[in-house]
């Protein structure tokens, strides 16, 4: 199933320390600017604390504190530790905290978009198991794609939408794009290579048992 240690550790690549910018509605709560730590917005903050931060709280977030939050209020809701491509539960994670439950939303619509019928209702409630086992049940490169151009044409259209507020951030959000690639390899093989090379015995074991019964 899909690694969320290594999820978020790219993730935090892009998510740098505390920023305030006011053009990002984020950063507030409750209408006072606050701000952004490791990804983790005022919003996001009040979200799994039950409470708006102060501006120092939040300048005192710890990855580890960050890391729970993307656990627990976003990796959980996608199911991700059910999805088995790693890279098809990298965007949808990123979708979902670039955008809050609007991300979510358009998740469920990639889904959607890829058999061509409302498999799933586009709604903030969190993907269920069986909503998971539809994702797993995807041609996995294919839904990427498509995920990975909604989310480049949902950037480009914000900036266009309000240059001004969302110009700034385009660069930044289409670099973190496209640094997610699809990579066909579930996580679970690249986390047992000795499974790799059992395979790879048993192939050369029955290919030598072939030959010893044509030989005789």
């Amino acid at each position: 199933m899909a690694d969320f240690l290594a999820i978020a550790s790219k993730t935090f690549n892009f998510e740098g320390g505390f920023q305030q910018f006011p053009n990002d509605t984020a950063n507030y709560c409750n209408g006072v600017l606050i701000g952004t730590n490791h990804g983790i917005s005022a919003i996001a903050y009040k979200g799994y604390y039950n409470e708006c931060p102060t501006v120092a709280k939040m300048k005192a977030l710890t990855k580890d504190q960050a890391k729970a939050i993307y656990k627990k209020n976003y990796w959980d809701v996608i199911q991700g530790d059910r999805i088995v491509n790693q890279s098809v539960a990298h965007i949808f994670f990123d979708a979902f905290i670039a955008s809050g439950y609007v991300g979510l939303k358009r998740v469920k619509g990639y889904v959607n978009t890829y058999y061509g019928a409302a498999k799933i209702p586009v709604n903030s409630s969190a993907l269920t198991p069986a909503q998971a086992d539809l994702i797993n049940q995807a041609d996995a490169k294919k839904l990427f794609d498509i995920a990975k151009a909604g989310e480049i044409a949902n950037r480009n259209s914000l900036v266009n939408s309000n240059p001004t507020k969302y110009g700034m951030f385009l660069k930044g959000w289409l670099n973190r794009l496209n640094a997610i690639n699809f990579d066909g390899a579930t996580n679970f093989v690249k986390r047992n290579p000795a499974i790799v090379l059992l395979f790879a015995f048993i192939a050369m074991a029955t290919t030598f048992a072939i030959v010893k019964t044509v030989q005789a």
